[in-house]
This record gives C-alpha cells, structure tokens and sequence, in this order.
C-alpha cells in the first residue's frame, strides 16, 4: 500500500502535467473541456486513493507497530531474565526499566525513521525514474545513473563519518 501510494503521488505530479500539456496546445484538442474533464477526474481519484492509503497506513501503524514493540519488550525480558542473580545485585531495577524503557522508544522511532526517512524518498525516486523513462529513455538512464553515483557518494561519505566517530 506504502508503494501504490507513492506510485500515486507521482501520477497525480504526471497528471497535471498532462493538463497543462492540454492547455497549452489548446487548438490540438476539439473536445478540450471532455479532455480538462477527464483528467481532472483522474487527477481526484488519484487523490482519493492517496488519501485511502495514508489511512490505511496509519491504521496498520497503529495496530502493528505496538505488537512489534511488544514482541521486542518480551524478548527483552526473556533476555534479562537469563543474567545470573548478581547481575541484579549490582544493577538497580530501576535502571534496568530505564534502559529497557529507552530501547523501545528506540525502536518505535526506528521504525518511523525507516519507512518515512528512507523507504518513501526511494521509491519516490524510483517512481519518478519510472515516469521520465516512459517519456524519454536517454534521460531516464542519465539521471537514473546521477541518483545512483549520489546514493553511493551518500553511502560512502556515512561510513566515513561512522569510521571517523570510532
């Protein structure tokens, strides 16, 4: 659904460009407002669907994304239940919740940083390569190399920076 949402934020960019094509060569088009109509049609399901799917996200976030802590919260437990008795005699309880406490809000802030800081630009960019190679293949290929010339760059320049902080 995170896919058909991003395939559908690009169409809906693809879409209005298709009017302003139309408008633009008005004296090509007899039928003009039957044309401007359908793809404003288009251009408000598109829409709709967009706004479908960003609710049923959230739903599934809020459904899912506490099991998955709950999983993790129970392995946790499960973990810190195999320590020996002294581990607990020179931990306080109290740090242990803490620590506990702070890695699931970790993780919660984890998942969101995953889908919405990486997943949603990717294929938003692999979408909009998927459009401009539909229209022009040479300029597709181009660009899509750059976008990968520049995520390779990005990925190397962050394992510098991680080599350095050690």
């Amino acid at each position: 659904m995170f896919v058909l949402t991003m395939v559908l934020f690009r169409t809906q960019d693809y879409i209005m460009s298709q009017m302003i094509g139309v408008l633009g060569e008005a004296s090509q088009y007899p039928n003009l407002a039957q044309t401007l109509i359908g793809w404003l049609i288009a251009f408000a399901v598109a829409g709709l669907c967009i706004s479908a799917g960003d609710g049923y996200r959230r739903v599934l976030e809020a459904r899912f994304v506490p099991y998955f802590t709950g999983i993790a919260a129970k392995d946790m437990f499960a973990m810190v239940h195999k320590h020996a008795m002294r581990y607990f005699e020179e931990e306080m309880a109290g740090n242990i919740a803490g620590k506990v406490r702070n890695i699931l809000n970790n993780l919660e802030h984890f998942c969101g940083t995953v889908l919405f800081g990486i997943l949603q630009p990717l294929i938003s960019i692999f979408v909009s390569l998927g459009f401009i190679l539909a229209m022009n293949v040479r300029l597709g290929l181009i660009l899509g190399g750059i976008n990968l010339f520049f995520m390779g760059l990005t990925i190397w320049f962050r394992r510098q920076i991680t080599n350095c902080g050690d």
